[in-house]
Order: C-alpha cells, then structure tokens, then sequence
C-alpha cells in the first residue's frame, strides 16, 4: 500500500482559491503584498516569490509524482479527451498509460518492466491525486445511437414539435400530448448486489430458470401524468383467462404467433380498443418511435386520420434522450418487477414462475412506476412539457460532434482502433535515440530493449528533447475518431406521419415495391381484410423425369413464368383475392410465393420440399 502521510503543521494551509484572491487583490485592486497576505492568510515572501515567477498554481508539498507535474497533467487530459471520444480508459489502461509514458520520455521510475504497467499503488495515489477523476460503471452506447444523437436532427425534432402543437392549439394542453412505447419483461428473478461472507467463492442465487420468458408490454402516458392500463403481448395462440388473473384494471392481453414482439396487427388493434376508447376529446398529439409497426401500415395511418390522432416519429437513434417514457419509467418499472419476482422466489421455493403469475406481479409493481411524478418528469426530462429544447444536456451531443477528423490528430477506425498512419507515427520513437539513463531504469542489462507498440528501442544516445508529453501520448495512445457514415436508407427523421403526403408516399411506395416484386406479402398483410377460410390445396403432378437438379430448375422457372408473380403456388389463388388468413412465405430454392399453411415444409413448396428429400435420401443411399 502506498504511504500516506499526515500533516502535523498548518504549513501551506491555504487554497488555491486563496492564492487567487490574493492575487488578485495585488494586481488589481492595487493591494500592498503584506496586506494581501494577512488578509488571505499566505505567506508575505510567498506571495512575493509567486509574484516573481508568475506561478499562480498550488501545489503538493514535498516530492512530486513519479511521472512529475507536467506528465501527469498531460496524462490526465489525455484521459478526458479518451472519454469524451467515447474510449474511456480502465484500470489498467492507465497503468499501462503511465509505463510507456514515463518510458518514452525517459522519466526514471519504479513501474513493473515485466508487465510494463504501473502498479496498483501507484494508481491509487494517482487517484486521489485528481480528485476530478473516479473510477465508474460504464454503460455501453451503439455508434448509431452515438451518431444519432446530433443536434441538427434534435433542432428540426424540436422545430416539427412546435409547430404541430401550435397549428393544432395543443400548446396548453398536456391531457392531450401522449407517448406510448413497449419494453419486454423476462419471467425471471435477476439477483442484485448481496451481502455475503468476506472471500467466499462462486456466490449463487437462485433463479426462476435459465432465462425467462419474455412479454412486452406496452405503456402509454400524457403530459399530465395519467397512464393508460398495461397491454400485454403473449407468445402462442390460444388465450387462457388465467392470463388475465390478477392484471391491473383495465389491461388487455393479446396472442401472437411467432413472438411476443409488437407488430402492426397488434399496434392497429391497440389503437382501436385500448388507445381510442380513452382518447380525450379533439387533437390529440401521439409521439412514437419509428418502429416498424407504427408506420408500415397505412391503413393504421388513416384511421388516426379519422380519429384525430397526429402521429409524431421521433428521429432514428434518439429515443434514450428523446422519449418520455425510456427516460423516466421503464427503468423503475423492472427494478420494481425483478425484485417483485425476486419476493415471490423467497416465497414459493421449488416453483418456478410462470406466465400465470405474470399478471399478480405486474398488477403489485404497475402502481408503484406508473406514477404522476414519472409521467410528469419524463415529459420534462425530454422537453417536451414544458416546451424546451434546452431540457437536452450538452453532453446528450458529445458523441455525435467527435465524429470525423479534428485537426492535428491522426484518423481511427473506431472498429478496430488502428491508426492509419501507425507505422510512421511509432517510427518516430523508434528511431528516436535514448539516453543512457533511461536504459538503466528499463533493465539491469544496458543492451535490453524498450518495448513500445511491439517495436524494439536499442538505448543509444540522449533523449530528444522535442519529444513532449502530449506527442508521446498521441503516439502511444491516438484518441480515436469515429468515421461518420454514410446516411442509412432507413434512418428515419422526425416527422407527422398523418401527414397526407406521407400516406400518399407509403402507399405508392408500396405498391412500386409489390409491382416489382420486391414487397413481401407479410408486409401488406395489415392492408388486408383477415377471414378465418381454410385455403382449398391443389396437387400439382410431378413427372418422373424431372429427378434431376438442372430439369426440376427449367420446369419451375417455366412454371413461374406461366403462373403471377402475386399467385400461391399451391392453391392458385391470388394475394388480391385470398381469403386465408395465414401468412405468406417465398420459397428458398424457387423463390415462388405461397401460403405457410399450403406446404407442409417449413421454407419450401411442395416440389421444391420433395425433391430435396429425394435427393437427400439418394446422398445418403450413397
């Protein structure tokens, strides 16, 4: 452990904010330097000597650090700018900072040559040295999101907002403003930070299972803080009542096939009997993210249309800053569920927990997130309501203004985080000779070499003296840079998506995509009519001729160009007129199109599903 020693005078008890009063009392106000030293308790001879050497900074007492004043002050600059690229640094980061630092320069030290990193008591002096500087949890961020968050996109968000509340008179109307958005809650117990015996090994807790099973639900809330019942999206088909059991008053629980994930069926059926039976009277202004669901389906637009409902898209990449409910509820909300869970764990030993509990556990934490104070302080948190762009931080923009090439540094790829030009930066120091005084602080042997960058140093002659600190640390460590990309087709910025025009644009859009094949029936399956009819199936003949790869090729590419592009290979019966309600798939090897439930393979038609059979069973005959 570092030593630490303890003051047993008042010598050199003034500040720094001292110093600078004293100063400026001496400079400005035209104090006599006695006076100022009473006055702010410093030293007369002090103050003079200060005065003399124009050093303005207080120091520690006694030796400076290891890597001295000046490097470390570079050192910790050098940190901050890692941060503020998003490439904080850890523990041993900075040790390893400092070795090659002190290295580079040919500072003497007592840093681990084996590991070529300071220890650990160093770095705990270091700490405590700058106080500025702590050691944190970080929480991961995409680039996308990094890069997303930019306040050109926030101001025309911010822009669109303002006028929409304004052409519409929602401006004073909070009950009218509303934020809806869904999260998933896994059926599971999450252990939290436990009190346990001091140097015990592999700490357990148990668990309802190896991972739980998801349900989203979706949560709705307007600026004055009233939430609208949970909507929860199960995994299956049929709906038991048990499901509802316990739920708070007023929830819906919906099925879906596939997954518990939101899709434009569900969204359309949430706006129709959840959203609309308590929508408020008049406008009434819903912001969403730009997922999928929410926009896909214009016939879900057009009722909005009819309803009076204007949907307002948040831009791409923004909803951790920019959504009401991502910033004040969701959070709380499973904190409360998983120790909810955690509760019913401890209760019900040897049980594990189920969908049917789902509804009592949701129904015991949903009144303590869904209060008016986190209804409110979202909406506030954002900007919203109140209307103030100034409610967005100026670090929420850190990121997305690093991106790109700041003069004077060296161009990273933020993948890899190799510097383009890194053989000609570290041949700087490579044929930089070094003093003999530093070989003798590497190693006891004066021909050992110093390892920088996997690049060997033989000790030489003195050090350059136009090495600085900061040129060391660019070489060593080049902060780096995130090259922006190239605008995504499916970056979606803030807009009204009631908009006639934007309707119009979806709807041609679509229409474009299916005349040339390239929209997938699933994706108009929300513009259609749904009806329970089973599909009527038709055999198709399959000469015996056809056992060959390249022949089975020719006659399906005849047959599709006989049969429509919008046509079910096996029942013949068009998109336009279908009367199923199961969804389309292509098939991998013909890339026709038919019903799921025409085929009893599970990505393949019937010819195409048989023949490889065939052919698999003459491989292995083999």
């Amino acid at each position: 452990m570092p030593r630490v020693d303890t003051r047993k005078t008042d010598r050199a008890a003034w500040s720094q904010e001292d110093l600078n009063n004293a100063m400026h009392a001496v400079i400005e106000d035209k104090v006599k330097i006695r006076e100022a030293g009473r006055r702010f308790n410093i030293p007369e001879r002090t103050l003079r000597r200060r005065l003399i050497s124009r050093n303005f900074e207080k120091r520690n007492l006694g030796p400076s650090s290891c890597l001295g004043y000046e490097a470390e002050k570079k050192l910790v600059s050098h940190i901050e700018k890692l941060q503020a690229a998003g490439f904080a640094p850890n523990r041993k980061t900075v040790q390893k900072l400092a070795y090659d630092l002190a290295v580079s320069c040919g500072i003497p030290h007592k840093f681990n040559n084996e590991r070529q990193r300071a220890g650990r008591d160093w770095f705990k002096s270091f700490m405590e040295r700058n106080v500025n500087l702590s050691l944190r949890k970080a929480e991961g961020i995409s680039v996308l999101r990094a890069q997303g968050m930019n306040r050109e996109e926030v101001n025309k968000y911010f822009d669109l907002l303002t006028a929409t509340l304004q052409e519409h008179g929602l401006m004073g109307k909070p009950g009218n403003v509303f934020n809806v958005d869904e999260s998933g809650l896994q059926l599971n117990n999450k252990p939290d930070k436990v009190i346990a015996v001091k140097g015990s090994k592999d700490l357990h807790v148990l668990t309802s299972g190896e991972k739980g099973e998801t349900i989203s639900v979706i949560a709705c809330t307007n600026a004055e803080g009233s939430f609208l019942p949970p909507y929860c999206i199960f995994k299956g088909v049929n709906r038991k009542p048990e499901y509802s059991d316990g739920m708070p008053p007023g929830s819906i629980v919906t099925m879906s096939k596939k997954s518990a994930y939101v899709t434009s069926e569900i969204f359309m059926d949430w706006l129709e009997n959840h959203f609309l039976p308590r929508k408020p009277a008049g406008k009434t202004l819903l912001i969403l993210d730009g997922h999928a669901s929410h926009m896909n389906c214009f016939k879900m637009l057009e009722f909005c249309v009819l309803n009076d409902i204007i949907l307002l898209c948040l831009p791409s990449h923004t909803t951790h800053y920019l959504q009401p409910l991502d910033r004040s509820y969701f959070k709380p909300l499973k904190t409360y569920f998983y120790q909810a869970c955690q509760k019913w764990m401890l209760a019900n030993e040897n049980r594990k927990i189920t969908r049917f509990q789902f509804g009592a556990l949701l129904s015991s934490v949903w009144s303590l997130a869904a209060t008016v104070a986190n209804g409110v302080a979202g909406f506030r948190g954002t900007g919203i309501f109140p209307l103030d762009r100034s409610a967005i931080p100026d670090h929420a923009f850190r990121l997305s203004e690093s991106v790109g090439v700041p003069s004077g540094s060296t161009s990273i790829n933020y993948q890899n985080h190799q510097v383009s030009d890194e053989a000609s930066l570290s041949q700087q120091l490579v044929d930089r000779p070094v003093s003999p005084k530093q070989c003798s602080t590497v190693g006891p042997s004066s021909s050992r070499p110093v390892i920088l960058h996997n690049k060997a140093e033989v000790c030489q002659s003195p050090v350059d003296p136009q090495l600085t600190p900061n040129k060391a640390l660019s070489v060593i460590s080049p902060i780096p840079v995130m090259q922006a990309r190239k605008n995504s087709k499916r970056k979606q910025s803030a807009a009204i998506l009631t908009e006639p025009d934007f309707i119009s644009g979806k709807k041609s859009k679509i229409s474009a995509r299916q005349t040339a094949g390239k929209c997938t029936p699933k994706q108009l399956m929300c513009n259609k009519t749904e009806s329970k009819g089973k599909p009527r199936l038709r055999k198709r003949k399959i000469s015996s001729s056809s056992s060959d790869s390249s022949s089975f090729s020719v006659a399906c590419s005849g047959q599709s160009e006989l049969s429509e592009e919008n046509e079910c290979v096996e029942c013949l019966e068009e998109y336009e007129k279908t009367t199923s309600s199961a969804d389309w798939i292509k098939c991998v090897i013909c890339s026709r199109w038919l019903h799921e439930t025409c085929t009893i393979y599970c990505n393949m038609c019937s010819v195409c599903g048989r023949m490889e059979k065939r052919k698999n069973w003459a491989a292995k005959k083999r």
